[in-house]
């Protein structure tokens, strides 16, 4: 095998097909069969070698036990790839030694240096061979379209390659007589990361990332320091990426760049890992024993957190940690990297001065200019990062030799020089010195944008942008998008964001304009209308979308909200909090809604009459309601009735009657019930408000369900959502047909009860709501109880009663008075039995959860409890 050399062939050139081979399990093979191992191996090379050429494909290399080879034509080599396959598959090897071969197929430009082949192309050919397995043949996209008709192929779906930033859509080529199915592909997007997209390369890195790569196996707290725009963030996204595969557990990116409150920062890890939690203790149960990694962007600007990080760790046994800062956490056991800025001088191919020619050719393709012009400049720019970008974006207008001369002549510098440090001073000069270059428009609007906390809509920038100077904002945003000033989000034409060290600039001018205050109560009063808009949106049939969009606006909301509560404007803070409470509820964030709203009602001002007050009153009783603290709820309920009613507004006093009866009946005082949703009924009437009349035969209903239970009432329910359906209130109906399902099960049609109940799931996942999700697994539960499926109630009773935990708890199907699944199991087995039997399903994550119980069956791969149904 060592004596074997590729044929002397001339390699294909221009668009090329590249092939990697590879025995899967070698090392295993080369122990089991000692110095006979090289004779399998060379008889699998004499296989590959015949395909290849037969295919009019090249050897290239060999690449440890397999082959790099060439092709001229996609077809070729895809032929080449089946061939290879065909013969592994049908030869007769010595028993216990089957060589089993994983193939990887790329079409893409060649590039050849010294006689080979090197770049991009052909680490991603052998990237993809990488990620199958055994028997497999992947091909990327390119491959599969140039391939031609002749072969048959299934997508994969799209996977980040290891050592590769953007996800690829990944092509199985479907081989007669040979199995098609595998185990999921070995990429970094099977391990559960929330990592962002990154769409521009990373230039000049290899070695930061190299030893922080090193230095997180080594510590459990890695901080990346650099000024601002020294490329941290994109460092410590590509390191995740990188090493995602070393953790079980998952990546799970924070960005803290919108969160300005230290209390904030735990909240905000629990909602990166999908848990409602606001304490340390809450949120370290999450990570007990989990081998994950959190990567915390932006930890500079709540630094007085460090100590709940430190206390984090030390509850989270094996989680590791990557921050981004500017400063020092000052944490035991803290292992520290300065992120240097890119080198300019000492190599013939400076990592700045590539990284300016890249950025370069994509504002301008014909960009070209002396190469020592543009290494001045980037030596003028002492290597930093943004600041290369940003001057960079324009080329189109000036040579490298105009902005240096420019520069040189002194542009305006936004910060003292005297206290910044040398660097900030550099950024603060390219971002002062493109700033210049803006007309007094674009000035505006860019000092205007920056006081959006996270990324922004296109309608929230022109509201807060436009108007008082700005005739057209729209046209000062594609130009702020053109000069890297402002950057449009990775997958959509609609929203924008500004990088950190470009948002901290436009903010301090912002303060130091005369229009700082006007452009912040702008801001405020723009997602204060939101809220409004919500209120009905919410419930609407468009309920959907708005959870949506303010997902997408949650962090906005977040900086309305301290802004608020910073101005002791309780009113407003209340009325918000009010108006989007039930955002928090369907998204499982209710721990955050609770301590917004102490903080607001703890104000002096809270104790006025208004609108404010009384939505507030709601969402708090809302609160009590979803966790079983009726008795608070109908306390503030009737606060809220007598309130809105002073205040004559006929609406909101209906709403609040309608909750203070629900809140009544699951106080198990549905008597005092009745009368009140008579009462709210006769508004809603007044009002033509079909959904509230909706709410009120929902709740007759339901007062009865409290008092005899389910059975016979499958017509009331029908008939509610039915009226929710055309009120366009999709939850509310969801609720319905959950309702419908209790019916069924109460009297034992358990077929209808397991047809409601999946539909009832299946709209709970498109309405991404957790509390409809977990309701559907708890009946789903009941169903398989009843059914005689204990090992599956069993796992969908621990998955449910975790997730409510995850979601601050909140009132379900036993509540309402259907049948308990976790209750028969207790009676039937005993607590401790019982406990035994629902913990394989608590560690499921919700959608592993609902994917078993739609499927009605436990996996393979899950252990559940089989207990003797006669115990």
């Amino acid at each position: 095998m060592a004596d074997y050399e590729p044929m002397a062939q001339e390699l294909p050139l221009g668009t090329v097909t590249f092939v990697f081979t590879d025995i899967e399990g070698s090392t295993a093979l080369a122990q089991k069969f000692g110095a006979d191992y090289a004779a399998l191996v060379a008889e699998h090379f004499s296989m590959i070698r015949d395909e290849v050429a037969g295919s009019g494909g090249v050897e290239v290399n060999t690449t440890g036990d397999g082959v790099f080879a060439a092709f001229p034509s996609a077809a070729g080599a895809v032929r080449a790839a089946g061939g290879i396959q065909q013969r592994m598959y049908a030869k007769e090897w010595p028993e216990g030694g089957d060589i089993s071969v994983r193939v990887g197929v790329h079409t893409g430009e060649a590039t050849v240096t010294d006689g080979d082949y090197v770049g991009f192309e052909v680490h991603k050919a052998a990237r993809i061979m990488a990620a199958g397995h055994g028997g497999q043949v992947l091909a990327s996209e390119s491959a599969r379209l140039l391939s031609g008709s002749e072969f048959e192929y299934r997508s994969l779906g799209r996977h980040t390659l290891r050592g590769l930033e953007n996800d690829e859509e990944v092509f199985q080529l479907i081989l007669s007589g040979l199995p098609s199915e595998f185990p999921p592909l070995n990429t970094t997007s099977s391990i559960p990361n929330n990592l962002p997209t990154r769409v521009a390369s990373i230039i000049g890195r290899d070695a930061d990332i190299e030893t922080i790569s090193a230095l997180i196996d080594q510590h459990r707290l890695v901080t990346i320091l650099g000024p601002g725009g020294v490329g941290k963030t994109s460092l410590a996204v590509t390191v995740g990426n990188l090493i995602a595969g070393r953790f079980p557990g998952g990546v799970t990116f924070v960005d803290l760049s919108a969160v300005s409150e230290p209390a904030l920062v735990i909240p905000s890890i629990a909602d990166a890992l999908e848990i409602d939690a606001a304490t340390v203790e809450a949120t370290s149960e999450r990570l007990a024993g989990s081998e994950a990694l959190l990567l915390l962007d932006n930890f500079e600007q709540v630094v007085e957190a460090a100590d709940d990080l430190g206390r984090l760790m030390s509850a989270s046994g094996q989680a590791r940690f990557l921050v981004t800062s500017q400063g020092p956490l000052r944490l035991a056991g803290e292992q520290r990297y300065v992120l240097p800025t890119l080198p300019v001088n000492g190599s013939p191919d400076p990592a700045a001065v590539r990284l300016f020619y890249e950025r370069a050719r994509a504002a301008d393709p014909s960009f070209s200019a002396d190469a020592a012009d543009v290494v001045a400049l980037v030596a003028r720019l002492d290597g930093l990062p943004l600041a290369i970008e940003l001057v960079a974006a324009r080329v189109n207008l000036l040579s490298p030799a105009e902005m240096l001369e420019r520069m040189e002549a002194g542009s305006i510098s936004y910060t003292s020089p005297g206290a910044t440090p040398e660097r900030k001073r550099t950024l603060s000069d390219a971002l002062s010195w493109s700033y210049d270059l803006l007309n007094e428009t674009g000035r505006t609007v860019f000092r205007r944008l920056s006081v959006f906390a996270t990324d922004m809509s296109l309608k929230a920038a022109e509201a807060v942008a436009g108007g008082d100077g700005v005739p057209d904002a729209l046209v000062a945003i594609g130009e702020l998008v053109d000069q890297s000033m402002l950057l449009r989000q990775p997958g959509s034409s609609s929203r924008f964001r500004m990088l950190n060290g470009v948002q901290r600039f436009g903010r301090h001018l912002l303060a130091e304009s005369e229009e700082g205050d006007g452009v912040r109560n702008r801001f405020v009063d723009y997602y204060c209308r939101l809220g409004d808009e919500a209120y009905v949106g919410l419930q609407s049939d468009r309920g959907e979308w708005w959870q949506s969009h303010l997902d997408d606006e949650f962090g906005n909301v977040r900086e309305v909200l301290t802004m608020l509560h910073t101005d002791k404007d309780a009113d407003r803070g209340l009325e918000l909090l009010g108006n989007i409470w039930r955002f928090y509820q369907s998204r499982g964030h209710l721990v955050e809604a609770e301590m917004w709203l102490k903080r607001f009602f703890a104000l002096p001002a809270a104790e006025a009459d208004s609108v404010g007050r009384v939505k507030g009153l709601m969402a708090r009783a809302a609160l009590y309601y979803w966790r079983e603290e009726a008795q608070l709820a109908v306390e503030d309920y009737r606060q809220a009735v007598e309130r809105a009613q002073a205040l004559g507004d006929r609406a909101l006093t209906a709403d609040a009657i309608y909750g203070l009866a629900t809140s009544l009946i699951v106080a198990d005082r549905p008597s005092e019930a009745v009368p009140l949703l008579d009462e709210a009924r006769a508004i809603y009437a007044e009002l033509g408000d079909l959904g509230g009349v909706a709410d009120i035969v929902a709740g007759d209903a339901f007062a009865v369900v409290r008092e005899k239970g389910f059975a016979g009432l499958t017509a009331e329910f029908e008939r509610s959502a039915d009226l929710y359906e055309q009120a366009g209130r999709q939850i509310q109906a969801t609720q319905s047909i959950y309702a419908q399902a209790g019916a069924a099960l109460e009297e034992d049609r358990l077929e209808d009860a397991g047809r409601l109940a999946r539909t009832g799931l299946e709209r709970g996942v498109k309405l991404s709501d957790v509390f409809l999700q977990t309701w559907g697994l708890e009946y789903l539960a009941s169903i398989e109880l009843k059914s005689g499926n204990i090992d599956l109630a069993a796992l969908l009773v621990g998955a449910a009663e975790a997730q409510r935990e995850r979601a601050g708890a909140g009132w379900g199907p036993g509540t309402a008075g259907a049948f308990d699944a976790k209750g028969n199991l207790k009676e039937r087995f005993g607590e401790g039995r019982m406990g035994e039997m629902v913990a394989p399903g608590r560690v499921l994550d919700l959608p592993e959860a609902i994917e078993i119980a739609l499927a009605g069956a436990v996996p393979e791969d899950v252990q559940a409890a089989q207990p003797d149904p006669d115990l």
